[in-house]
């Protein structure tokens, strides 16, 4: 019985991890295109797609954190190389490249 639940919480912290990975891309490719247009131009406040990414990227930071964190504590085995286990904080560190690079953006308006 407690390996089927470990597997499990492995399959969903996976899942997570797959989810996050697919909202990065979803988010940081508009954001690194720089795309300027409008997704509702009449919103009480309109921003350009690039902005809304770059906003969605900044709160996303700290769940990707806690996913990637989940994946390298739990998912591969301790004797597996430190390297090999550390490539699930791969997403997070393009995630806060593209988070200071936003900022970046907004002390220059």
């Amino acid at each position: 019985m407690n390996e089927n639940n470990t597997m499990l919480e492995k399959a969903v912290i996976i899942l997570v991890n797959i989810a996050g990975i697919a909202c990065l891309v979803y988010f940081g490719v508009p954001f690194i295109m720089h795309d300027t247009s409008v997704s509702n131009p009449y919103a009480m406040i309109p921003a350009e797609r690039w902005d809304g990414c770059g906003t969605v990227l900044m709160i996303g930071l700290v769940p990707m954190f806690a996913a990637n964190m989940l994946g390298f504590k739990l998912v591969l085995e301790k004797t597996k190389p430190i390297c090999i286990r550390a490539m699930f904080f791969l997403p997070l560190i393009i995630e806060l490249g593209l988070v200071v690079y936003y900022f970046i953006l907004l002390r220059g308006m």
